[in-house]
This record gives C-alpha cells, sequence and structure tokens, in this order.
C-alpha cells in the first residue's frame, strides 16, 4: 500500500516580506564540475584544465558558475518553502563575487524582499538570494522572481 504524507509547502499568503531562511550545504567536487560539463558541453580549461587554470588568475580549476546557481537552486527546494507551490521562475539576476573551487562548501540565505498577487490563483513572490561559501563570504549574489499558487496542493 503506498503511503501518502500531506506536505505543508509555503504558498503566496505564507511569504512574508522580510522573512527569509538558510539551507542546508553541499561540497562541490571535482566530478561535479565533469559531470556539468558532460551534461552542459562547457567544457572551458578554466574549469576542467588543471594546467591552463594554474596559469590564469584563480591559480586553479573553478567551479561553473551555472552549475552554482543550480545548486543553491536544489539546496532552497529540500528546505521545502517552494516544493509544490512554485509555477515557475520568471526573472534572475546574478551577480559572481567570488570564484568557488572544487573542496568549498556552499550554502544560501534566502530572504523575501517583496510580493504581489496576479491572478485570482496566482502570485510572484521577489527573493534576494545569497550564496556563501564556508568562510561566510557570499560568492554569488542575486535576486529571483517566481510564480507561486495562492492554495497548492501537494501530496508525497
Amino acid at each position: 500500500m503506498k503511503q501518502s504524507i500531506s506536505v505543508h509547502c509555503y504558498d503566496f499568503d505564507d511569504y512574508t516580506v522580510g522573512e527569509g531562511f538558510r539551507t542546508g550545504t553541499r561540497t562541490l567536487t571535482e566530478t561535479d564540475i565533469v559531470m556539468f560539463s558532460t551534461l552542459t558541453g562547457d567544457t572551458n580549461p578554466l574549469h576542467m584544465d588543471i594546467e591552463y587554470a594554474r596559469e590564469n588568475v584563480y591559480g586553479k580549476p573553478i567551479c561553473h558558475g551555472l552549475m552554482i546557481i543550480s545548486y543553491a537552486a536544489g539546496l532552497i527546494n529540500k528546505v521545502g518553502y517552494i516544493d509544490g507551490s512554485t509555477i515557475g521562475l520568471r526573472q534572475m539576476n546574478w551577480r559572481f563575487r567570488l570564484p568557488i573551487f572544487p573542496g568549498d562548501t556552499i550554502y544560501v540565505l534566502v530572504t523575501i524582499r517583496g510580493k504581489r498577487k496576479l491572478t485570482a490563483d496566482t502570485g510572484m513572490v521577489n527573493a534576494e538570494i545569497n550564496i556563501y561559501n564556508q568562510h561566510d563570504e557570499i560568492c554569488v549574489s542575486g535576486s529571483w522572481k517566481m510564480i507561486v499558487t495562492l492554495h497548492p496542493k501537494v501530496e508525497k
């Protein structure tokens, strides 16, 4: 018999401007870089070639920026705030401040900066997103606007 568990997720009314949350962590590896490169076709030597990277500004390979954002989205999803209520992302903006290297551990701080109702069934929530490394330095900062349901129904 399949067990059904109702999970509370945030709907539009649950978001409060100014509230925030911190995600769990993820340590990035060379394997992550190889897998991301294989998936996307981005084989830039800055990420893939140790000798090339050694002679570059960072002195060693760095993680792909889009990989970092993807893993941050996964960390945010694991918190449960957006699971089941998000219809889609309308806009994203990112600033890459510091490189992230294999072996670094990231976490994300999310702060709700605004919200507005769009339709009878949906609203838009504006969030500030900061991705930190293990030294509590902001490596990537940005924002996204997500469309959420007013009253999601989630079963897992």
